[in-house]
């Protein structure tokens, strides 16, 4: 496995891409919901690897040999935006013609691409390759019955920028097809037609940096984390407090669970995992292990979401030998 490798947890329905390589056997996964994670490469699957090409002095040629398009599109490549594209291949055949898919580098950094298909739960890499600073390609072309069958694209790009890979980016991305109603768009020429998509715009920030920006300086969870600390010397620590272990199997909370819905139940799950949260912050618990079990996910979803809402905490996979996939790990920083 390797940095911008997409991958797939053997035992749950969750999907991300690889941000970093950690000692031990570890990756820092980023997840289809932005939520960052560390799991062991045993966990995991590659189901789309990304191919890391080499920068030479033969990039242009290879270029020239990939982007065979013929189109003088005047795509805006000075907007620092990196953008996808849907335009008909010719003028003229806006309806029933072939599409082209493009993508185009308005940033002055060289990319690494990856562009595919999904169809039938079957991936096919349609196209690989280095694209220039402030230039375009034509990804691929498809005549218009053999959309019909494909159910999403997805393109990873990482961007190469002071001398080394930065930023790796994934995203499936919908099927379209060229716009019929011209008068929505004011572009020139054959751009009239188009359907763009905003992948990257590095004019604003980070969006995981306004995230980690609104966690640390949030006003109420400032104010609910001081409340706490004060109220830790004040609570006796036993050494069952520094590391708890809670199952959230609905059987162990309550025993008139067949008479719950399932919003019923996981709103229970949640209530139970907000407390336990309230009293090992209290009690300056160090770690919490919580039972989640295998299923759809929509368990384990709604824990990830809810830890968004703590600071100077950090969430991993628990010991998989243990508790398979089954279980979240909370440390208290």
């Amino acid at each position: 496995m390797k940095k911008g490798d997409k991958v797939s947890f053997k035992d749950e329905k969750l999907n991300g891409v690889i941000l970093e390589i950690l000692p031990a056997g570890s990756v820092l996964v980023e997840l289809e919901d932005g939520f960052t994670m560390e799991a062991l490469q045993t966990q995991l699957v590659v189901t789309v690897p990304f191919i890391k090409q080499q920068i030479q002095t033969d990039v242009k040629e290879a270029l020239s040999e990939q982007n065979t398009s013929t189109h003088n599109i005047p795509f805006d490549l000075n907007n620092n935006i990196i953008e996808f594209y849907t335009i008909p291949s010719k003028a003229d055949r806006v309806l029933t013609g072939s599409v082209d898919y493009f993508l185009t580098n308005g940033t002055p950094n060289l990319l690494l691409l990856i562009f595919g298909k999904r169809s039938n739960n079957n991936h096919t890499i349609l196209h690989t390759g280095v694209l220039e600073p402030n230039s375009y390609v034509c990804l691929s072309t498809f005549k218009r019955d053999a959309l019909i069958n494909i159910e999403s694209f997805y393109i990873q790009i990482l961007i190469a920028a002071d001398g080394e890979y930065k930023r790796p980016f994934t995203k499936d991305i919908s099927v379209e097809l060229p716009e019929l109603n011209q008068t929505k768009n004011t572009a020139p020429g054959i751009l009239s037609s188009s359907k763009k998509t905003s992948l990257i715009n590095l004019n604003v920030a980070d969006e995981i940096q306004f995230k980690d920006l609104l966690s640390k300086f949030d006003n109420s969870q400032s104010a609910r984390t001081s409340d706490n600390k004060k109220n830790r010397k004040q609570q006796p620590v036993s050494d069952s407090d520094i590391s708890k272990e809670i199952d959230l199997h609905i059987e162990k909370l309550t025993a008139d669970f067949q008479n719950m819905t399932n919003s019923e139940m996981l709103a229970l799950q949640i209530s139970t995992f907000r407390k336990e949260m309230d009293n090992a912050i209290v009690k300056d618990c160090k770690q919490l292990i919580f039972i989640h079990g295998i299923g759809d996910g929509v368990l384990r979803n709604a824990i990830m979401n809810e830890t968004k809402n703590y600071a100077d905490i950090k969430v991993f996979m628990a010991n998989h030998a243990k508790y398979g996939a089954g279980a979240l790990e909370i440390r208290f920083l």
